[in-house]
């Protein structure tokens, strides 16, 4: 039973782990594209740490069974961490494609 709730956890880090790679690739090109998989990631960190707890809680794991578990909480969390910086990055350069795109129109303008 142990071995299915970690399979469960282990399919949504996976998830996660493909929505944040598609984040990376997408932070430079499309804000609202990056955002709607941080949504996404954001709500599987949820039901990871939830999965993780409730584990814990019924089957009181002992040693490697532990250990997996312990090391899907610390992946979960760096995954959404990267994930928050894929988010900032798109912000980030959305921001300076708007600054630059005004830029030109000026020097347009008083040229």
């Amino acid at each position: 039973m142990i071995e299915s709730r970690l399979k469960d956890i282990q399919a949504n880090l996976d998830e996660m782990y493909s929505l944040t790679l598609e984040m990376i690739d997408l932070s430079l090109e499309s804000y609202e594209e990056t955002i709607k998989r941080e949504e996404r990631v954001n709500e599987l960190e949820i039901v990871i740490d939830e999965l993780v707890v409730e584990t814990i809680a019924l089957f009181q794991p002992e040693a490697g069974y532990l250990r997996e578990i312990l090391m899907c909480l610390k992946i979960n969390n760096d995954i959404e961490r990267i994930a928050d910086h894929a988010e900032n990055v798109a912000r980030d350069f959305k921001i300076l494609r708007e600054r630059t795109f005004k830029s030109e129109i000026l020097r347009k303008i008083y040229a």
